[in-house]
């Protein structure tokens, strides 16, 4: 299986990656680290360039597991999680991170993917999609927030490199933003129990699936396609009927456990951004 999952690894690699340039340096800023409840084990993750990287849609998830404690302490100073990202808006500083941290495990569990459109919040619940807004250029964003962060000043977001290259600040370091939580707003235990917001008001003739990832080259999707068929014992098939995209999504799938059982398994075969979503 170990050698089955080298070439899934090794694919995603010959599909995605133009040739890796070298990111310009920026001083680590050091992420908390909380610690996962069940280990899991991680193949090495796909590099992409950030000029590839589409973007992601907002969609439900369920709260991780490890990376909603009801507070935690970093630097002597403790920071309180919100039980529900419903309402967030704010302005402030965003830097980004970047190589010093690439393939390094996140809050959430997941190892950190410098190319991914993700970015480390210190309160916000994990995951929540956040639309980024350079106040300086108008550049706008979305990006998952899967990490804690950052510890710096009063930064607001610590950004991905993908995301950073996106909003136009590699070069400044950090830049004036807007972020706001976008819906599906996600809530812990405690907080008022959402209709699972968009997803849930539709849940009763709904089906969910696992979206794996989305190109803009219909080869790419399907080379995916062929290969994850050969790993996972569910249909995984291609939509093109949104947008520019071709998207691959796995499923029908019966229940959302099924679904997070799937996406585990994802994880492990190096494939860092798996989401559920309905239709």
């Amino acid at each position: 299986m170990e050698r089955r999952n080298t070439g899934l690894v090794l694919l995603l690699l010959f599909m995605m990656i133009a040739g890796c340039s070298t990111t310009p340096s920026q001083a680590p800023v050091k992420q908390v680290q909380i610690p996962e409840q069940s280990p899991e084990k991680h193949t090495r993750i796909p590099s992409v360039p950030p000029t590839e990287v589409t973007g992601v849609a907002p969609t439900w998830e369920p709260p991780s597991r490890t990376g909603n404690p009801a507070s935690y302490k970093v630097f002597g100073k403790r920071y309180y999680v919100m039980d529900s990202s419903e309402n967030y808006r704010r302005r402030g500083t965003a830097s980004w991170y970047g190589k010093d941290f690439h393939g390094k495990k996140t809050s959430s569990g997941v190892p950190y993917n410098m190319y991914a459109m993700t970015a480390a919040h210190k309160s916000l619940p994990i995951p929540t999609y956040v639309r980024v807004r350079h106040l300086g250029n108008g550049r706008s964003i979305v990006v998952k927030v899967n990490d804690r962060g950052p510890f710096v000043d009063d930064r607001v977001i610590d950004l991905s490199y993908a995301a950073a290259t996106k909003l136009d600040m590699v070069g400044t370091g950090t830049a004036p933003v807007e972020v706001v939580a976008l819906a599906p707003y996600q809530y812990l235990s405690g907080a008022k129990k959402p209709d699972k917001s968009v997803a849930s008001t539709q849940r009763g003739n709904s089906t969910v699936y696992v979206q794996v990832g989305a190109f803009s080259e219909r080869q790419n999707a399907e080379r995916l396609q062929h290969e994850l068929a050969s790993y996972i014992a569910h249909n995984v098939r291609i939509d093109s009927a949104i947008g520019d995209l071709h998207k691959v999504r796995v499923g029908p799938l019966q229940t959302e456990t099924e679904a997070e059982q799937l996406i585990a398994q994802l994880t492990n075969l190096g494939i860092n951004t798996p989401s559920m979503i309905y239709e």
